[in-house]
């Protein structure tokens, strides 16, 4: 049994403790499907990517308010 390219990316992504949102299972079954090419996955990926909140790291006291927030 062959899996698909969703399942394969949401197995990577839980291996690396990231949950897959509903926008993203979503782009991958419409990639799957052929409904989406490569290209207008990548720009919705960047569009994505420039919505992330940022937060600069300096020091120890940066690290640990950090991942108090996750």
């Amino acid at each position: 049994m062959s899996e698909n390219l969703t399942d394969k990316v949401i197995g990577f992504m839980a291996v690396g403790g990231h949950k897959v949102d509903a926008e993203t299972k979503l782009l991958l079954e419409q990639l799957d499907a052929g409904i989406l090419t490569h290209e207008e996955a990548i720009k919705c990926i960047e569009e994505a990517t420039r919505k992330l909140p940022m937060k600069m790291v300096r020091t120890q006291a940066d690290i640990d308010d950090f991942y108090d927030d996750v």
